[in-house]
């Protein structure tokens, strides 16, 4: 596959960047729903903690709980059901004439709405008073041990008559008729009702022969089981209504999930939403990759009075409400109600929308600037790869024996310096083909003479009558055969170095004790050259293989010999630095080229000059390269101000 086209594959892979983007995004759309969850709950802990103790707990006498809830929409006592339209009636088993109780509260008063069918309504005769009449009866103070009854009469439509023994009392109502009975409003002081009390219709039927029958029906509660008001007190109420938060409905409720109050503090405001279809679609995506987690936490089962907190979503709307509900429970752990929070709010959340918006469509522009890039950038490399293998090909024509101009890159990177290692590769190839050209008639150069010796010494050695003159013709055709002999051994021992190399062992060695010996060994063999030792005053240890050192030594030895006068001198010895152990050979002389020192060490590389007497391959410092590499040593070769110095530096342990 070409590089052009792998680019694309990848850069086509990198579709998956708004896929992570989009699970990053709910990742954090669900923290952020269960952070603003925990923190809604303990917010109603808190709230209902400090509701607590002003949070009502009705005494328990075996009767009837009453709840009462109260209501911020004034109730006036006209004998109609205005004001009574978003109260719901109360639930529970009632006389068949009965068609309806409401019951609210102010904190104060206890309004009742009783709503009868009364085909034959008695009022009470100014005239007769001991004539039946039509009343209700209020009985209260059933904990306090002693009941009072309060009568509720009437002479009509109109205000009630309230009496409790034979005085006034301060219950006030209203009796207004309808088409199927009548309707009655009563307001009552909620202090004469909290030692529970019961209501109870006496209905007064006549007949057309003046006989009254007398029908009594219990309204609210009876005297076995009296009414028990629950109702959220003034403290409780004014606590409430301060601690609900801003664009939230508190709701409280007793046990059973009766409403005791509830506060409505601009729940309903409005939350502006940006509706672009981009955004709407990402939100959608989102809620519904969030709401799939949400649902399944939900199922999970939870305790019936553990707190919980839940997300009451619309499928057509953008908005969802955080309903919370938290326990209120007494010191004994009794579940006395519950404390409900509802807000509204995004359903994606508000603090995530920007972010995950920004994230998606900045994401996208990357990713189609990346693919720009990255094919821009392949064509580059494929057109850098092409034309680098062009040149390969045009410089390694054979034809012109690697004389081809080969331009090599100055970037620096990896083609650039595959570009460097084809120059200096076919720099080599040029240098090993030049002297393969010239090694041929160098070493017929170097053997013609010896084999000129041997022959010519023959040929006299045949016509020689002398013995003298017959030794002096075969020492001669000896010396020429030794010679042969000595270069055959060089062009052998380059050969087969390296796989000698592998095969040797390190000891610790003294190396100022190794070139001692070294310098001792060769002063014959340099002179009329002097051959100078410098060494440290204490012994220089170091893991060594001392035969291949010392084979080193004797190829710089060899090579200052040969570019050192016969009156001049060759330093060899040892010194050592704070990382290396140098050993080092320097020879008077005139100094290296900066150019030629690079290549010193590469094969088949020789600055002698034609016309010595032995012969030179150029093997001499490849070899003390392969040496130093065994040892992981360096060389360094540097004009110095007595000559020219070669040091191997052989690395500290």
């Amino acid at each position: 596959m070409k590089l052009r086209r792998q680019l694309i594959l990848i850069a086509c892979v990198m579709l998956l960047l708004p896929w992570a983007v989009i699970q990053f995004a709910k990742q954090i759309e669900q923290s952020l729903r269960e952070s603003q969850q925990q923190n809604h709950i303990q917010l109603a802990g808190f709230i209902a903690s400090l509701l607590r103790p002003e949070w009502p707990t009705p005494a328990s006498i075996g009767g009837r709980i009453l709840n009462v809830r109260q209501y911020d929409t004034p109730v006036y006592l006209d004998g109609y059901q205005d004001d009574w339209a978003e109260i719901p009636a109360l639930s529970g088993p009632k006389p068949d004439s009965i068609r309806a109780v409401k019951a609210a509260t102010d904190g104060q008063d206890l309004y009742l709405l009783v709503a009868a069918n009364d085909a034959s309504i008695q009022y009470q005769q100014p005239s007769a008073r001991s004539q039946p009449a039509d009343h209700f009866e209020l009985i209260t103070g059933y904990l306090a041990g002693g009941k009072a009854v309060t009568m509720l009469e009437t002479e009509g439509p109109g205000q009630i008559k309230a009496r409790l023994a034979g005085s006034w009392s301060s219950v006030h109502g209203m009796w207004q008729e309808d088409g199927p009975g009548f309707i009655l409003e009563l307001r009552i002081p909620l202090a004469s009702l909290q030692d529970g009390f019961s209501l109870r219709w006496v209905d007064i039927d006549k007949s057309a022969a003046w006989v009254f029958n007398r029908n009594t029906l219990n309204v609210l509660g009876s005297d076995a089981e009296p009414m028990l008001l629950n109702f959220a007190p003034p403290a409780l109420i004014h606590k409430a209504q301060e601690l609900t938060p801003e664009y939230t409905r508190l709701r409280l409720t007793d046990a059973q999930g009766a409403t005791l109050l509830e506060y409505d503090n601009d729940l309903m405001r409005y939350i502006g939403m940006q509706d672009d279809v981009w955004r709407m679609a990402m939100r959608r995506l989102v809620r519904w990759a969030v709401d799939g987690v949400s649902q399944a936490e939900e199922s999970r089962p939870i305790a019936a009075d553990a707190p919980r907190s839940t997300w009451d979503a619309s499928a057509t709307s953008e908005l969802a409400n955080l309903i919370t509900r938290y326990p209120v429970k007494s010191e004994t752990g009794e579940l006395l109600g519950w404390v409900q929070l509802e807000q509204r709010t995004p359903q994606i959340a508000a603090v995530a929308n920007d972010a995950l918006f920004a994230a998606v469509g900045g994401s996208v522009a990357l990713l189609i600037i990346i693919m720009l890039i990255l094919f821009g950038y392949a064509s580059w490399l494929s057109w850098r790869i092409t034309h680098l293998s062009k040149d390969i090909v045009s410089a390694l024509d054979t034809e012109t024996k690697f004389s081809g101009r080969f331009q090599a890159s100055r970037l620096p990177d990896e083609l650039g310096d595959l570009s460097r290692s084809f120059s200096e590769m076919l720099t080599q190839l040029r240098s090993y083909s030049e002297y393969m050209e010239s090694f041929a008639s160098k070493l017929t150069h170097e053997c013609r003479t010896p084999l000129a010796i041997v022959s010519s010494s023959l040929q006299l050695l045949e016509s020689a009558a002398d013995e003298q003159e017959k030794q002096e013709y075969l020492g001669r055709a000896r010396a020429g055969a030794e010679r042969i002999s000595a270069l055959l051994t060089a062009m052998r021992q380059a050969s087969r170095l390296e796989a000698t190399i592998q095969t040797q062992s390190v000891e610790a060695f003294d190396l100022s004790e190794l070139i001692s010996e070294l310098q001792q060994s060769y002063r014959p063999l340099v002179e009329p050259r002097r051959l100078e030792l410098e060494l440290p005053e204490t012994p220089m240890v170091a893991d060594i293989s001392a035969e291949l050192i010392a084979q080193a030594v004797d190829k710089l030895l060899e090579n200052a010999r040969d570019f050192t006068k016969p009156d001049g001198v060759i330093y060899i010895g040892v010194e050592e630095t704070k990382q290396e152990r140098w050993i080092f050979v320097e020879n008077e002389g005139d100094p290296i080229p900066e150019d030629i020192k690079e290549k010193l060490f590469t094969p088949f590389m020789s600055v002698r000059q034609d016309g010595g007497q032995e012969l030179h391959l150029g093997l001499g410092l490849v070899i003390v390269k392969l040496i130093a590499e065994f040892h992981q040593a360096r060389i360094k070769v540097e004009n110095t101000a007595r000559g020219v110095r070669f040091a191997i530096g052989l690395p500290r342990a």
